[in-house]
């Protein structure tokens, strides 16, 4: 059966519009999937390395990475709400709202950063031990959760950063970047972890000090592409501060929901994670490594999700809430293909 969308929903979109709208998504979609993948193999293939120091560091790598997760929950739906407004604010030809939009979000960003790292440094360790982490994974855990708390400014730049590039329309420029962390950090993972040229072998702590090292590079390429004349939407300096009331107050009613959203389902990812450890470290440890395995099947639906938003978003900043539906529904359309 052939689906199509209501009558009174694709009015106003001409075929010829809506085989345009086909090739946006897809030219949308592929480097948002490729950089998906790139990031969950190398969550894979970290969890590959440190298993090999044994079932304690790989279960107590995989609970902080949860841990972690629901932390920066608050980020994600930032980066949600700042592609929806960029992508707006694009459509609409107002450049102006555009980069207000990142300096604001950037702003917010930052302070909340802040709180979660103190929280995460201070709170590493009985975080873990309260979700039932047995003395040896609650250290080995608590030192990686340590230092990647202390690390999230950079993620939050790569995220919010990241997500002001796809409103603007422009997906492959967060997959280069993605593609360049991941070299760095599977490099210095493996030459951190397990000790070469000459390094000694620092364990779990040099796994955390790997990809902070990779996200501060990522933060680096990320702020360099905004505040370049050539960006699609650009960070100006001057937006970051005072603070804009109505501007944040959109933010966060786009990106709030998204961010309660993700919270509910890192909350119910962590109560799985906690059944896990009460069956043993190495059923949690073999629980976490199918985990990051099954987590390839999502890819495809959020790619589609991700230029579902920016085609949305420019589509009624643009004034074609016809287009907008078109768009959505072309996106629902393929992704479930």
């Amino acid at each position: 059966m052939r689906l199509k969308p209501p009558l009174r929903l694709a009015a106003g979109v001409s075929a010829a519009e809506r085989q345009l709208l086909r090739r946006q998504l897809m030219r949308l979609v592929w480097p948002t999937l490729v950089e998906n993948i790139l990031q969950t193999t190398l969550g894979v293939a970290n969890l590959m390395m440190v298993g090999r120091l044994g079932a304690d560091p790989l279960a107590g790598v995989a609970l902080a990475n949860q841990v972690l997760m629901l932390l920066i929950v608050f980020f994600s739906g930032l980066a949600v709400g700042t592609t929806a407004l960029v992508a707006h604010a694009t459509g609409a030809r107002d450049r102006t709202r555009a980069d207000k939009t990142l300096a604001q979000s950037f702003l917010l960003g930052l302070i909340v950063a802040m709180a979660v790292s103190l929280l995460g440094v201070v709170l590493a360790e009985p975080i873990l031990r309260f979700l039932g982490a047995s003395p040896a994974v609650a250290r080995a855990g608590g030192l990686y959760l340590q230092i990647n708390a202390a690390a999230t400014p950079f993620l939050m730049v790569m995220l919010v950063g990241n997500g002001a590039l796809r409103g603007a329309g422009d997906t492959r420029t967060p997959m280069t970047i993605t593609a360049a962390i991941n070299a760095l950090n599977l490099a210095l993972s493996y030459v951190l972890i397990f000790g070469a040229f000459g390094l000694p072998g620092q364990g779990v702590l040099g796994a955390a000090w790997a990809l902070t090292a990779a996200r501060l590079l990522g933060a680096t390429l990320v702020l360099g592409i905004l505040a370049s004349q050539a960006a699609m939407v650009r960070l100006r300096w001057q937006w970051l501060w005072p603070p804009d009331g109505p501007a944040l107050a959109q933010i966060l009613t786009v990106g709030g929901p998204a961010a309660l959203e993700s919270a509910f389902i890192q909350i119910g990812m962590l109560a799985f994670s906690a059944i896990g450890l009460a069956l043993g470290t190495a059923a949690y440890a073999a629980q976490s490594i199918l985990l990051n395995i099954s987590s390839l099947s999502f890819l495809p639906g959020f790619a589609f999700s991700v230029a579902a938003t920016t085609l949305v978003g420019q589509s009624l900043g643009a004034r074609r809430p016809d287009q907008a539906t078109a768009s959505a529904w072309e996106a629902l359309r393929a992704g479930l293909l």
